[in-house]
């Protein structure tokens, strides 16, 4: 079976296509988002401010599942976790770094 191609089709009721960086996007209304963030909505029960960073741990773009998904305030912050991924690899404190910051880990907010 081919994998979510660029041209949109329905997958269970919902229509799903890859962007041009290889990133899964639904449709919502008319409007095309990318699907970790809703996802990392949808647990958080809050909309993402923009400069959040929604990171996938293993690096691969379409594992959307919420273990793999990991938080990041700002572009700045999510760089610099990077740069420190690209001299040291992954040590025991980035290991614990993205750890705290798996959307796993988050509790999900109800409202009263």
């Amino acid at each position: 079976m081919e994998s979510i191609s660029t041209r949109p089709k329905p997958i269970g009721g919902v229509v799903k296509r890859l962007n041009n960086t290889g990133y899964i996007q639904v449709k919502v209304g008319t409007r095309w988002q990318e699907e970790h963030r809703l996802i990392v909505e949808n647990i958080l029960n809050r909309i993402l401010e923009p400069t959040e960073v929604v990171h996938h741990i293993d690096f691969n773009k379409q594992n959307n599942n919420p273990e793999n998904l990991a938080l990041f305030s700002s572009p700045v912050e999510h760089a610099h976790w990077h740069r420190q991924y690209r001299q040291w690899g992954l040590t025991n404190p980035l290991i614990s770094e993205i750890n705290k910051r798996k959307i796993s880990n988050f509790k999900k907010v109800t409202k009263v």
